[in-house]
């Protein structure tokens, strides 16, 4: 029987092995045609003689200009709206009206569920 060789445990890293350089090398080709510019950019001057940039007119727009009075960021086409007056404690006023609408509603006297006893030895004086 063949003993086997004693390996290291490990495998080294990559990091830790020398540098090795590659066996081949690849060298740019030769094309068998020259590259062949598909237009000539020709560089526009929008300055004139004076140096001064040249600005011609707006192309289009995506939105047409607002119509109306615009006195402010948003257009309104009747002037800016006047200011309304609101009440805060009219949600107060309104539970005033349903509570004094429901008092007006009930019995002067609380609602009795008690039997008393009459001088007349009946329960209720109504009979």
């Amino acid at each position: 029987m063949k003993m086997r060789d004693s390996k290291p445990l490990t495998a080294p890293a990559e990091h830790d092995r020398a540098f090795k350089p590659t066996r081949f090398v690849q060298q740019p080709l030769k094309l068998a045609h020259e590259h062949m510019q598909a237009d000539n950019h020709v560089k526009k001057n929008f300055r004139n003689e004076d140096g001064e940039v040249i600005t011609e007119p707006r192309n289009f727009t995506t939105m047409p200009a607002k119509k109306g009075n615009c006195t402010s960021k948003n257009a309104t086409f009747g002037g800016m709206a006047k200011h309304m007056a609101d009440d805060y404690n009219y949600p107060k006023v309104i539970s005033r009206k349903e509570l004094d609408y429901h008092l007006s509603k009930l019995q002067d006297v609380p609602f009795k569920n008690r039997a008393r006893k009459t001088p007349n030895g009946n329960f209720n004086s109504d009979f």
